[in-house]
């Protein structure tokens, strides 16, 4: 950890080193023999790009250390927010699969904004795979934004994003929650997007 508190993940996340952050992710949770898994793992990354897989057993450090996924930076920064603020889709999911503890927190929030994983990955209107994968893990679908007391609904309707709005209101949002100037997300939806009836 850094002197701002960004954690060896955070700062691979930060830095696009994302078979760095994969590496991070899995060490000493994935047994180095399990050959499919870590080729499911770096599936789509090329194989110059991979020289850090778990060949042979080797490892960056020589101890099974693993990474709390948990880790939050001074501002309030842990890996999953950093993964779906840069639209790390590969390190997304896999930091979700590698917490199959539960013990991952997905309604951690950015400390200026309270902004959350939920909100980041409603905002996406071309992939909603991180979003669906996200509601399994149950986040909190009332989670407001600091100033604009914004829903994850609120954003997805603001980006026109029509699967994230789908999911969300399958998922339970609430779909009369007033943001602090009293719109709704239809309202929102009906500001952003001039062809909506």
């Amino acid at each position: 950890v850094n002197d701002k508190g960004c954690s060896a993940l955070s700062i691979a996340i930060l830095q696009e080193y994302h078979v760095i952050a994969l590496y991070l992710i899995w060490n000493g949770r994935l047994d180095p023999k399990d050959k499919s898994k870590i080729d499911e793992i770096f599936a789509g990354f090329e194989e110059k790009d991979t020289q850090l897989k778990f060949q042979d057993g080797r490892r960056i450090s020589k101890e099974k250390r693993i990474v709390d996924l948990n880790c939050t930076s001074n501002d309030g920064w842990n890996p999953l927010l950093l993964a779906a603020s840069n639209k790390a889709k590969t390190v997304f999911l896999n930091i979700l699969d590698a917490s199959k503890d539960g013990k991952i927190n997905v309604n951690g929030t950015i400390n200026k904004s309270l902004t959350t994983a939920l909100h980041l990955c409603s905002c996406n209107n071309r992939d909603d795979i991180m979003l669906m994968k996200l509601l399994a893990y149950k986040p909190d679908l009332q989670a407001v934004t600091k100033t604009s007391k914004w829903t994850a609904l609120h954003l997805a309707a603001k980006y026109n994003s029509y699967h994230s709005i789908r999911a969300l209101v399958n998922a339970g949002a609430d779909v009369i929650a007033k943001s602090s100037k009293g719109s709704l997300p239809i309202d929102i939806l009906r500001k952003h997007n001039a062809h909506t009836s």
